[in-house]
C-alpha cells in the first residue's frame, strides 16, 4: 500500500515501511494480548486525520502509525523496534466511525 505522499511503502503480513532511502520494520503484535473496549466516536475529520498515520523522521519520534483501510485498523509499532504494541479496530456507522 503506498500512502497518500506516494512515498511511504506499507507490506502487510510482515510489515516494512519507509519513506525514500529510511525504511522500518515492523513486527507483528504477539500471541498474547489483552483486549480493552473503548467507546469513542470519530467524525469524519478526525478519521481523515488518523488515516493518514505518522511516519518518524527523527530519533525522537517513538512511533510509526498506519491506517489499514481494507481492515478498518489501525496499526501503532515502536519506531526503534518495529514492536507492533497497538491494533485500534474501527467500525463505520453512518457518517461517523466507532472505535
Amino acid at each position: 500500500m503506498y500512502h497518500a505522499d506516494g512515498h511511504t511503502l506499507l507490506i502487510m503480513g510482515q510489515r516494512a515501511f519507509g519513506r525514500g532511502s529510511t525504511k522500518w520494520k515492523a513486527e507483528p503484535m504477539p500471541k498474547k494480548y489483552t483486549t480493552i473496549e473503548l467507546n469513542k466516536e470519530c467524525n469524519k475529520s478526525q478519521m481523515e486525520t488518523i488515516k493518514n498515520g505518522f511516519i518518524p523522521e527523527a530519533m525522537e519520534d517513538k512511533w510509526f502509525i498506519s491506517y489499514e483501510s481494507s481492515e478498518n485498523k489501525l496499526y501503532l509499532h515502536r519506531s526503534w523496534t518495529g514492536y507492533c504494541i497497538y491494533i485500534i479496530q474501527f467500525e463505520k456507522r453512518g457518517e461517523d466511525t466507532f472505535v
